[in-house]
């Protein structure tokens, strides 16, 4: 995808965001942390890719190959099931996008289950070790988690690939919360990655788009989600140490601090996401069998479970 038709792509994720007559603030959000420190194409800013007015004819002229277009189509249809409802506007500008660029019913499906699968339910997690057991484990489980989000965020799958990073994620919150007799559904874990800037169908819906921008600037796939998810790792200790007493001012400012501290984490890791080949294939595999909605949720995190990761 060309610098044009990237930015083509981000200001029809604006107009899907516009199109009941206000970004949300979750849409805003998501938007503004997916773009942080990017390097936009022309002069744009993310301020004003979200203040300017343009047309959706003048935004789908633009996008001529195909590549982009489903990209681009599959990124506004998440966006626009951000906040788990979209509203008769958004879906009629997606009817009409859809009719233009003859995106197949099958397609439809496909982002159907992928907005179920990230908008499903976990089941919670009950017990908890020793208090001098909690620290090693919780680091354990975040050194064997962020390999498999680097994993899946290379998974080169549209839109799926951002689905199976936020699924190691929010698994990874689960089992650290498991540590500390901790027991949270999806919905609560996901409030907490929102909290953070994680998870968001906005965040998710820019990533995915991201990823085949060249120049844009920022960390995305593999190594964007490792930083993520060793931040969110350190965030998610943090949080159940304090009771889940945090506030949201304290949950950003670990989470960036920590970011940092994951860059480094992944540049030191790269010898071990590379010996996990296998289970690279076997997830490739498993996204795929997702996308053809030939397995569900519960029979892909049993299939995770059963990965051995090399860490």
């Amino acid at each position: 995808m060309d610098s044009n038709q990237a930015l083509a792509s981000l200001q029809l994720l604006v107009l899907v965001a516009k199109a009941n007559g206000v970004i949300s603030e979750e849409e805003r959000v998501g938007i503004q942390d997916a773009l942080e420190g990017s390097s936009l194409p022309g002069n744009h800013t993310v301020d004003s890719l979200l203040s300017e007015n343009q047309t959706l004819e003048s935004v789908l002229a633009v996008i001529q190959s195909e590549e982009a277009r489903h990209q681009s189509f599959s990124a506004a249809y998440l966006l626009a099931h951000a906040d788990g409802d979209c509203s008769p506007e958004e879906k009629a500008l997606l009817e009409e996008v859809q009719k233009r660029w003859n995106i197949p019913d099958s397609e439809m499906v496909d982002l159907q289950n992928a907005v179920m699968i990230s908008q499903g339910t976990m089941a919670a997690s009950s017990g908890a070790p020793s208090q001098t057991t909690r620290s090693e484990d919780s680091q354990e489980i975040i050194k064997i988690h962020r390999i498999l989000a680097s994993i899946a965020g290379a998974v080169p799958i549209p839109i799926i690939g951002e689905v199976m990073v936020l699924t190691a994620q929010i698994r990874m919150v689960a089992e650290i919360g498991k540590t500390y007799g901790r027991s949270l559904d999806k919905a609560s874990i996901k409030a907490l990655l929102a909290t953070a800037g994680l998870g968001t169908g906005a965040r998710m819906a820019v990533s995915s788009l991201a990823k085949l921008v060249p120049g844009f600037g920022s960390l995305v796939g593999a190594a964007g989600a490792f930083i993520a998810t060793h931040a969110m790792g350190q965030v998610a200790v943090k949080y159940f140490e304090s009771g889940g007493m945090l506030t949201t001012d304290t949950i950003k400012s670990i989470f960036k601090e920590q970011k940092a501290a994951g860059e480094k984490e992944y540049q030191a890791s790269k010898a071990s996401i590379d010996a996990n080949k296998e289970v690279a294939a076997k997830m490739t595999e498993l996204g795929k069998q997702l996308k053809a909605n030939t397995i569900n949720q519960e029979q892909y995190d049993a299939e995770i479970a059963k990965l051995n990761v090399q860490v």
